[in-house]
């Protein structure tokens, strides 16, 4: 795991908000009951959830848990790369990185440890605003 202070001296501190935009605000949620299978891999906050027949994206992304995910889970990513045609649905954030070094954002992503920046209690959620501000180095 990134601890606070361990690249502060080699690498600049940048909040995860100023690398990367954020594309929540085009996720769309289909029931599971409404959604018609099809080609597209559907996501959610912990990967493929299944196939749909359309999509809303068309681009190479990283995914991350908003809630419902595996936060602290050793067995499965908290952040993923997606690439193509697909649909995201609303317990996952999306993350187009300023820079096109996906590997590197997607292994940095998923060695941060975000139960700090976790809020509630029955079901556990990753804030846009506090993802936003998670300090990494660049």
């Amino acid at each position: 795991m990134i601890s606070k202070d361990i690249f502060s001296n080699t690498y600049p501190i940048k909040k995860l908000g100023e690398v990367v935009i954020f594309l929540d605000s085009k996720r769309k949620p289909v029931k599971e009951s409404e959604r018609v299978t099809g080609i597209y891999p559907y996501y959610g906050a912990n990967g493929l959830q299944g196939w749909i027949n359309d999509y809303i994206f068309d681009d190479e992304l990283i995914l991350l848990a908003e809630d419902g995910g595996n936060f602290g889970s050793k067995e499965k990513p908290i952040a993923y790369r997606v690439s193509g045609k697909c649909w995201v649905n609303n317990h996952a954030h999306i993350l187009k990185p300023k820079t096109e070094a996906y590997g590197f954002w997607e292994k940095l992503l998923c060695s941060v440890d975000y139960t700090v920046f976790i809020t509630g209690a029955a079901q556990p959620k990753l804030s846009r605003e506090n993802l936003g501000g998670i300090r990494l180095p660049i």
